[in-house]
C-alpha cells in the first residue's frame, strides 16, 4: 500500500505533464491503475495464504485421524485390561476357595487324628 501511494504522489506530480505534447495525463485514471495493480497484489498474497491454510487443514485432518486411531487404541487397551483384571479377580477367588477348601479338609483331618489320638490314648491306659 506505500507503495500505491508512493505513486500517486509520483503521478501528481506528472499531472502537469503532457503526454506526448498532447492533453495533460488524467491523475485519476493513473491513481486507480495503481490501486487495482496493488489489489492484484494482494489477491495474490491472499491466495499463497489461503493455500498455506488449506495445506495446515490438511494437515490438522491428519492428525485428528491420528488422534481418533490412537483414542480407538486406548478404549481397546481399557477394555482388555478391565476384562484381564475380571479374569484374574475369578481366579483368584478360585483359589481362595480351593486353598480354603484344602484348609477345611486339612482341619477336619487333624481334628479326626486328634479323636482317634485320643481313643488310642485312652485305650493304652485302660
Amino acid at each position: 500500500m506505500v507503495a500505491a501511494l508512493r505513486r500517486t504522489r509520483d503521478n501528481a506530480r506528472m499531472a502537469g505533464r503532457k503526454k506526448d505534447g498532447g492533453e495533460p495525463l488524467d491523475i485519476t485514471v493513473r491513481i486507480l491503475q495503481d490501486i487495482r495493480e496493488e489489489l492484484r497484489s494482494l489477491n495474490g498474497r491472499m491466495d499463497q495464504l489461503t493455500g498455506r491454510v488449506d495445506g495446515l487443514n490438511e494437515r490438522v485432518d491428519g492428525l485428528n485421524q491420528r488422534v481418533d486411531g490412537l483414542t480407538g487404541q486406548v478404549e481397546t487397551l481399557t477394555r482388555q485390561t478391565e476384562k484381564g483384571f475380571k479374569d484374574l479377580n475369578g481366579r483368584f477367588n478360585h483359589l481362595l476357595e480351593f486353598a480354603g477348601g484344602l484348609y477345611r479338609d486339612h482341619e477336619r483331618r487333624i481334628r479326626s487324628l486328634e479323636r482317634i489320638s485320643a481313643k488310642v490314648g485312652r485305650a493304652k491306659s485302660r
